[in-house]
Parts: C-alpha cells; sequence; structure tokens
C-alpha cells in the first residue's frame, strides 16, 4: 500500500473524529454561554411524559433508582443531559452500571454509588470534552502536516515491513 494512500485514511479518520468531538464541545459551549439557558439548570430530563428534575439530590437519586431497577443488562435510555441522551447499561463482566452520554460520540461513564458524586462523574466528564477537542484538533494538524509531507513525496511506495 502506498503512504500516500494510508495518510489519507488516517487524515479522514482523524477529520471525522475532530468533527465529531467538536460537535459534541459546541453543545456544551452553547449551553455554558447562554446562562439563562434551560439544559444548564435541568440535571435531568426523563422521558417526555415526566417533568424535568432541576435539584441535584432528586437528579442523583433517580439515576440510582433507575440503575437498581434494571432487570436486564441491557441498554437502555433513560433522558437527556444538557443536550446529550442518556443511555443507562450493566456491565456484567466488571459488574458496574454503566452511563453513556451520546451526542456524536458516546461518552461512557461508571456510576457509583453517591447521590452527588455520580451528578459530578458527568458534570467531569462533560468538562473534559474541551481539552479532549484540543488534543483532537492538535492531533489533526499533525495529520496534516503529515498528509502534505506524503504527498510531496517522491511518489514511490513506502517497503512494506517484513
Amino acid at each position: 500500500m502506498h503512504w500516500r494512500i494510508r495518510s489519507q485514511k488516517r487524515f479522514q479518520i482523524r477529520l471525522r473524529r475532530w468533527n465529531r468531538k467538536s460537535a459534541d464541545t459546541r453543545v456544551i459551549l452553547s449551553c455554558e454561554r447562554h446562562r439563562q439557558c434551560r439544559m444548564k439548570t435541568v440535571f435531568l430530563q426523563w422521558r417526555s411524559r415526566e417533568p424535568p428534575i432541576s435539584k441535584k439530590k432528586a437528579a442523583g437519586s433517580a439515576l440510582l433508582a433507575a440503575a437498581h431497577n434494571m432487570t436486564s443488562p441491557d441498554a437502555i435510555p433513560i433522558g437527556m443531559y444538557r443536550g446529550f441522551a442518556m443511555v443507562l447499561s450493566f456491565d456484567t463482566f466488571a459488574k458496574e452500571y454503566r452511563l453513556n452520554l451520546k451526542g456524536q460520540l458516546s461518552h461512557p461513564i461508571s456510576l457509583g454509588t453517591d447521590l452527588f458524586g455520580n451528578i459530578q462523574r458527568i458534570d467531569n466528564m462533560l468538562a473534559g470534552l474541551e481539552s479532549d477537542l484540543r488534543q483532537c484538533e492538535a492531533q489533526l494538524d499533525n495529520a496534516r502536516v503529515q498528509l502534505s509531507n506524503a504527498k510531496g513525496g517522491s511518489g514511490q511506495a513506502v517497503p512494506a515491513r517484513r
């Protein structure tokens, strides 16, 4: 396989990941820019029939109750949090509850037994999205440089490793 083709594929993969990560980060940043944003004050928005939960303690206990009421390890959607869909599952191998926040990418979080701790874990993961985006941008810039170097190369195939 040509070095050029491999570099282009890697670049495309990194570009798709950057686009997805930036879309998830934009959801968080747009919410934080608007102080009156409803998503910022609502901790959990359960299914559409139920009212949103705006107290941290009530949200933590509702999240733990949803986890303890699971009858199957299969993933079930339980609501929304700050623009992300929440999907709860049970990992039978690690024997722990997992919460996936789904935007363009899936962001897994292991749940504990503390009411406030689970909400804090979710907030910490969302706060880390911005730094993850910066790392992804640096990798994308590096991939662009590598791609331009590969395009400017002699056009010869790189010998395969034995």
